[in-house]
């Protein structure tokens, strides 16, 4: 793509005005909305024009690749991303391992997982079709066996019907108190949906948990092209897209983040998760549905244990071509018509919660190591660390 032909359209994908959008012998100069920080800021593309003129007066037809000189699109690791197409969250140094340096956290997170595997139940999974189908047997688990859930995950993936999620009973097999989270992706319209599903359902949004890809190799890497300032071969890329996913959290009933620490531990985990290198699939390996991390999250957050993950739809391709499954995982109840095994036996399951309880236990060594919710802060939905 010549220079001219990459501001015409950047001028059309965002609507620039000719003002906005000029050219001059050297440069191309553009006005954008940066992402970071709201402001508006000048930003120079540097290239050969079309009609170069050459030592003797005329014009050389052949264009060269425009490159791009400076930029101001908020900080130092974007210009670098936009040279290079390194994402800038991949420098972020202690992404690998976030807790070193913090050895009281290092010690809550230990806790915290060692608690959850002692009082969690064996792996149950559920094969079963979505829609109508899926809908009657979680009602039946209800009306038969008066099983309900008391933290539901619901996955939901680019493409799929959105009514056969906005219809699932959720409602029906959540008592109150309790959570709901919906992974959906940051783009096509998810997040209000994903809004309009917990409404439907019974809950009110509490909380916004955001997944950023590490790199392309990302297994949850948004299936699209990948980024590219000008399109060096034949094919047309974007400029810009989307490259997170979001789990809305979602709460039924009162829970208070000060004063319900048997239901709910707050603090122990941030709202921002950086993809890790083991979210990078290996060639006949399965990569779960979702991040390891977002189960960790809710694991860690809710003390309630009757937990169940919806998949409705046929898991695809990730973007390198390895396949997403649902993977069974002790504590869960997996459900959807891409599970790996149908092991799901409703007496079987109210026997082992009989046993183990509807609830993780407060430990008192956890409850002094985790941070508290200031006296004022005492709702239940609030920003920062979850």
């Amino acid at each position: 793509m010549t220079p001219d032909g990459f501001l015409r359209r950047l001028q059309a994908k965002h609507n620039l005005t000719p003002s906005e959008c000029s050219s001059g012998d050297d440069y191309y100069e553009i006005r954008v909305e940066s992402a970071f920080d709201d402001g508006v800021h000048d930003s120079k593309v540097k290239g050969t024009a079309v009609n170069s003129h050459t030592s003797n007066g005329g014009t050389n037809a052949a264009s060269s690749r425009a490159t791009l000189a400076t930029t101001n699109f908020g900080n130092d690791y974007t210009d670098h991303f936009i040279h290079t197409g390194s994402l800038p969250q991949s420098h972020i140094t202690n992404r690998r391992a976030p807790q070193e340096g913090y050895p009281k956290l290092k010690e809550l997170h230990s806790l915290k997982a060692q608690q959850v595997q002692a009082y969690a139940n064996p792996p149950y999974s559920i094969k079963c079709p979505s829609g109508s189908a899926m809908n009657e047997r979680l009602l039946s688990l209800l009306q038969r066996n008066g099983v309900q859930f008391d933290v539901v995950l619901v996955s939901a993936e680019g493409g799929m019907d959105r009514k056969l999620l906005l219809d699932l009973p959720i409602a029906k097999i959540t008592p109150r108190p309790s959570l709901c989270f919906a992974w959906v992706p940051g783009s096509e319209g998810w997040l209000e949906s994903a809004r309009e599903m917990l409404e439907k359902w019974g809950f009110r949004r509490s909380e916004d948990i955001v997944y950023i890809p590490s790199s392309e190799n990302d297994a949850y890497y948004p299936q699209t092209e990948t980024y590219n300032i000008f399109n060096y071969g034949n094919d047309e890329r974007e400029i810009f897209q989307q490259s997170t996913w979001h789990c809305l959290m979602g709460l039924k009933g009162t829970l208070r983040r000060n004063q319900d620490s048997d239901l709910i531990h707050c603090n122990v985990d941030t709202d921002v998760i950086l993809g890790q290198e083991e979210n990078t699939p290996k060639k006949g390996n399965n990569i779960n549905v979702i991040p390891e991390q977002i189960y960790t999250i809710i694991e860690n957050f809710s003390l309630m244990s009757r937990r169940i993950h919806i998949v409705p739809g046929q898991c695809k391709q990730s973007s390198t071509t390895i396949s997403r499954k649902p993977l069974p995982r002790r504590g869960w109840v997996i459900m959807g018509p891409s599970v790996l095994e149908d092991n799901f036996e409703p007496e079987k399951y109210v026997a082992d919660l009989r046993a183990l309880g509807n609830k993780v236990p407060v430990n008192p060594h956890i409850e002094n190591l985790r941070p508290k919710t200031p006296p004022g802060m005492g709702g239940g939905g609030g920003r920062g660390r979850r």
